[in-house]
């Protein structure tokens, strides 16, 4: 007998397996109950496997997130889901452009990386020879 999954990626019980436990001697009640809950058991470990794994690609998520983009705050982009995550991500995004926008019109000028080269003007005569070796000595 066909059934159709209203929820993808849930389980559902089968009627094959209401049916065997519900023939079950009453003497087998006690063994069906305990393999049950070691059943029950290994879904929570496997449940809690799945929960911290979901939050460890989460964090690598949000690490990613944050040096695609260093421009914004940390302390903005969080989320218990994948949804909430880049939800907040976004938002950060947004306000890191905003405070762009406002603070670099207001004067504050790019300065390029590294010293200026460093330019020694030369002595072009002898007497500015010797005025440049004498002055070094005062």
């Amino acid at each position: 007998m066909e059934q159709e999954h209203d929820h993808p990626g849930q389980e559902q019980v089968t009627p094959e397996i209401i049916d065997s436990t519900q023939e079950a001697a009453p003497g087998d009640a006690g063994e069906g109950v305990d393999e049950l809950r070691e059943a029950l058991a290994e879904r929570d470990t496997q449940l809690l496997a799945r929960m911290e794994n979901e939050q460890e690609l989460l964090q690598r998520l949000r690490e990613a997130l944050l040096a695609s983009d260093p421009e914004v705050d940390p302390d903005l982009v969080t989320g218990d889901s994948l949804a909430e995550l880049e939800e907040s991500f976004a938002k950060a995004k947004a306000v890191a452009s905003r405070l762009r926008d406002v603070i670099l019109p207001q004067g504050a000028t790019r300065v390029p990386a590294g010293a200026p080269g460093r330019v020694r003007i030369a002595p072009s005569t002898p007497f500015q020879k010797i005025r440049e070796g004498l002055s070094g000595r005062s």
